[in-house]
């Protein structure tokens, strides 16, 4: 996965750096620098990249249950 359609895909679902950052675990930082391709994004973050692209329907779900 690119870093820009890991950008595409985190706006697509109107989620903040923010937001991905703490559902993650990372910081919002690591988030941008995943973004802007300084840095390789870790295995976890991929996943749930994948996951909200094949379930796309689960991210309100996700969405509510790290936000909380």
């Amino acid at each position: 996965m690119t870093c820009a359609r890991a950008l595409r895909l985190r706006q697509q679902f109107n989620v903040t750096q923010g937001e991905l950052a703490e559902m993650m675990g990372v910081g919002t930082l690591a988030v941008s620098r995943y973004e802007r391709g300084s840095t390789t994004p870790t295995a976890p973050f991929l996943k749930l990249l994948r996951i909200m692209v094949k379930r796309p329907d689960l991210m309100s779900d996700v969405r509510a249950s790290w936000l909380n």
